[in-house]
């Protein structure tokens, strides 16, 4: 075999191999005749070894040839990879900025950004624009093999484990293979595909395609809406593509009208350079119609096999009417919490731009801050919201509705009486698809949904929902059947999901919920929430139905007087129903003495004003420390004594500590003293700490206050790493009731002890 050509010169190798062993000897002989014999031995020697790299260098020299050639390969590729995306990039920002001739596709162009320029939703009506560009993000799509294999609800479930893209890596892909130019996007009511289709055209119009992805091909973008166009296709099934592209195109701004030349567009797309973009086939509304809709759109796609399309519906619609020709499934993936907290923070930014009439006013953007900040809080802190913002829609409405100023129940209940007023009323209204009443709903959903909440269940088949739907619809004139109205919750107001093959549930528990509280509160049966605080294990299911029954409703005072009245008979109170009588109380309205009777249980038997207590200290605090005192969990008690001294204090020092507030201080000693019977407490140490000789305040004396503190040790003979309560005599191991964090607030405990036991409240 002929060994390959040398990618290395003939004298580079001859230097590489000879160099050492000519310098070695060089240097050799130099020494030898300086008479140097010392280091000529031993360069000698060197001048020995370099003659074997002579030989060793052959091999070495072959692999260093391969290896450099192959670095050299990817080097050129990565320098020429850059070179490309520099000119792409060039040639993008050139073309963005460079203005255009007056020609038909800039004219066209000019009128689609005047089009689509702002953001827009569906049945929303909002206050002021916003730019789509500013509020705009980027949703992920997967594929999906099968159509019936897409969610339906309004709700659903993340699928990380499948491929994620954004549309520019679709669009990125169209180029390369026919397979790539047909998509079809699928998506629960609300997911974004309208929106996502506006911003597609935008910036194609803007001549900025690269901000979708670097490699997006340059289109002439088309966007229609089949709902407009339908009428047209039914009445004429034969009509062109071209003729119903320009009809659209011309009126898209009826003050000014475009008034393309003939043939204009059948030349664009005669040569392939439009993205036609066909929006919400579900939105035709008869399924018959549909599918003659879904048959105009096959054929097109046969007519233009090299021009790209995306259709977009929701699941349901195109499952009925799927196209013929071979496409791509794509499906709108709910959002992520990072997409999440990128559309608050743009939505407030440019809101609050707006209100300030500037786009760099200082307080404007703090503004934007705090309000974001606000609402992506409340989502963490509610697993219902957080559940309810993975959608677009419900996130559009929920920033919507979000008052920094505005107590977070009534935002809540504002928050569903939108969505549903919205899912129920206002879209189906835009869409033409209205069969009820917003109200007439209302009048059939509201019982429905107290019924099922009375069974403890979400699901429901078409046998169970049929009494009740059929007894509301009679009632109604012209009403549609109860399978018809079912479809229409499912397939337009999407406020009803199907699961699985014949049963079905609101899209969401918090819907249920508050609809059943709107039929409690317009019925006035309180009975049923009095049945569920009474009854084991029925509070956890319509605790959230009560906390809506108690901000829409006038008066909830029953509800409070009979957790009340259990705590007299149990002769203590149970910490779930307290904590959750305090939410009713703070979301609803209450006699003042029954709220103060309630708030002041806890400390029944103090010696203390309690009113006082309870005008000044946030109730949460000592409910919990009272519970955990009356059931004798010491340890508990203690980190909790910890918790709410440190929240009084706002932290932790020494000046704090002296400044505590008396009438917290003396509230949380009493409370010890009440339920260990005089043995644990502040005072108790307090006297403890004296016997042994300690001072109630060292100042700036730490040695002496660090020996007290040994000598407590020593004579109580506390374990160091538990610091019990109390003296061991009582057999007790808890700890002091700032135990826990002692060790972390400082390190000169006996100062930190004597500045507490010093207070003046003790």
């Amino acid at each position: 075999m002929p060994e390959p050509e040398r990618k290395i010169p003939k004298f580079q190798r001859f230097l590489v191999q000879w160099m050492p062993f000519g310098c070695a000897a060089g240097l050799t002989l130099h020494s030898v005749l300086a008479s140097n014999l010392l280091p000529a031995v031993f360069l000698a020697f060197g001048t020995g070894l370099t003659s074997l790299w002579v030989v060793y260098s052959q091999a070495f020299m072959k692999e260093v040839e391969r290896e450099v050639e192959k670095l050299g390969e990817q080097h050129a590729r990565l320098l020429i990879g850059l070179l490309k995306v520099l000119r792409r990039t060039i040639i993008n920002q050139t073309i963005s900025v460079l203005p255009l001739p007056y020609t038909p596709k800039a004219r066209y162009c000019k009128h689609l950004q005047y089009s689509y320029r702002g953001l827009t939703i569906e049945g929303i009506h909002l206050n002021k624009p916003r730019a789509l560009q500013d509020v705009f993000v980027e949703v992920y799509l997967s594929p999906r093999d099968r159509v019936d294999h897409v969610p339906t609800g309004l709700l659903r479930q993340r699928y990380d484990d499948k491929p994620q893209n954004n549309i520019g890596y679709y669009l990125a892909q169209m180029p390369k293979s026919w397979q790539s130019q047909r998509l079809a996007i699928l998506g629960a009511p609300g997911s974004g595909k309208t929106t996502l289709m506006r911003y597609v055209a935008l910036m194609y119009a803007l001549r900025i395609p690269y901000r979708l992805h670097p490699k997006a091909p340059q289109y002439l973008p088309v966007l229609l809406y089949l709902r407009d166009i339908c009428k047209e296709i039914l009445q004429n099934p034969n009509v062109k593509l071209t003729t119903i592209v320009t009809q659209w195109a011309n009126n898209l701004l009826e003050t000014k009208p475009l008034n393309l030349p003939e043939g204009w567009f059948a030349d664009q797309l005669g040569r392939n350079q439009c993205l036609v973009m066909l929006d919400g086939l579900d939105e035709v509304a008869n399924a018959g119609d549909r599918q003659a809709v879904s048959c105009w759109v096959d054929r097109q796609m046969n007519n233009y096999p090299d021009t790209s399309f995306i259709l977009t519906s929701r699941p349901l619609g195109y499952q009925e009417a799927q196209l013929r020709t071979a496409i791509q499934v794509l499906e709108i993936q709910s959002l992520t919490k990072e997409q999440i907290e990128q559309f608050v923070w743009n939505w407030f930014d440019v809101t609050e731009s707006k209100r300030h009439d500037t786009e760099d006013d200082v307080i404007a953007h703090e503004e934007a801050h705090q309000q974001a900040k606000g609402l992506l809080a409340e989502v963490e802190k509610q697993p219902n919201l957080s559940e309810l913002v993975s959608n677009p829609l419900l996130l559009t409405l929920t920033a919507k509705t979000y008052h920094k100023k505005q107590g977070i129940p009534l935002r809540k209940v504002k928050l569903y009486r939108t969505i549903c007023q919205v899912m129920l009323d206002d879209l189906p209204q835009w869409k033409g698809r209205s069969c009820l009443s917003y109200q007439e709903k209302l009048s059939i959903l509201q019982p429905f949904a107290l019924s099922l909440m009375r069974r403890g269940t979400r699901s429901f088949t078409l046998e169970e929902a049929e009494p009740v739907f059929t007894e509301h619809l009679g009632k109604l004139h012209d009403a549609p059947t109860t399978m018809e109205f079912l479809t229409q919750l499912q397939a337009v107001d999407a406020l009803i999901a199907k699961e699985r093959e014949g049963d079905y549930e609101f899209a969401h528990l918090s819907f249920q919920e508050y609809l059943a509280a709107l039929e409690l509160k317009d019925t006035n049966q309180q009975q049923d929430l009095l049945a569920a605080l009474h009854a084991k294990g029925k509070l956890a299911w319509w605790a959230e139905t009560m906390r809506f029954y108690a901000t829409l409703q006038a008066d909830i005072t029953p509800l409070i007087e009979a957790i009340l009245q259990e705590w007299d008979t149990a002769q203590q109170f149970n910490l779930e129903k307290s904590l959750f009588g305090l939410d009713l109380c703070q979301e609803g309205s209450v006699e003042k003495k029954v709220r103060e009777d309630f708030l002041c249980a806890p400390l029944k038997g103090l010696n203390l004003e309690s009113h006082e207590i309870v005008s000044k200290l946030q109730p949460h605090n000592y409910f919990k420390l009272a519970h955990y005192l009356q059931t004798e969990q010491w340890k508990v008690a203690d980190i909790e004594t910890f918790y709410v001294m440190g929240q009084i204090m706002e932290g932790w020092s020494i000046e704090s500590l002296k400044e505590f507030p008396g009438v917290y201080l003396r509230m949380i000693d009493q409370l010890w003293l009440k339920h260990s019977q005089g043995r644990f407490g502040f005072s108790v140490q307090k006297q403890i700490w004296v016997e042994v000789g300690g001072k109630l305040d060292y100042g700036a004396d730490v040695e002496a206050a660090d020996k007290a503190y040994e000598k407590l040790l020593q004579e109580l003979k506390w374990n160091e790493k538990i610091r019990p309560i109390n003296p061991p005599r009582l057999d007790v191991d808890a700890h002091l009731p700032v135990g826990r964090g002692w060790g972390k607030v400082a390190k000169n405990r006996g100062v930190w002890l004597g500045a507490l036991l010093s207070h003046s409240s003790l």
